[in-house]
């Protein structure tokens, strides 16, 4: 037999529907009242399914991304300022540099100007504190 698992919003509206009061149904589960009233309702409209979460689009899209990528293995010592001047006059698209700050991040690249060195605990010559 297989075993069936509820969401958690139809186990709220199942509690609630076998007549526990919204209070009990809230500890139960661990969500305050105002979740138990909300998937109750979205229940009677028949709309219990879970809402898609909203937010700003990103500037970059994929295809950007990989430009940007191509670009930064170009010159990896810009700084976030030169590399948005270039990327300006690459596609005359204006985009802040905290943006690709953010895109950098997602590529796992970085924007420093110099390569950063091993910390002293690693490098092999290192002298101890003290």
């Amino acid at each position: 037999m297989k075993a069936y698992t509820m969401d958690l919003r139809e186990r709220i509206v199942s509690a609630r529907q076998q007549g526990q009061s919204v209070e009990s149904v809230a500890l139960r589960f661990g969500v305050c009242t105002k979740t138990v009233r909300v998937y109750e309702k979205r229940a009677a409209q028949g709309r219990l399914s879970p809402t898609p979460r909203l937010g700003k689009a990103r500037r970059l899209s994929g295809s950007e991304h990989e430009a940007l990528g191509a670009l930064v293995q170009e010159r990896s010592d810009w700084t976030l300022s030169a590399l948005s001047e270039a990327w300006q006059e690459k596609t005359s698209q204006s985009v802040p540099s905290t943006t690709l700050r953010d895109a950098l991040h997602r590529l796992k690249m970085t924007h420093k100007k110099r390569v950063v060195s091993l910390p002293s605990a690693v490098q092999p010559n290192a002298k101890p504190f003290g």
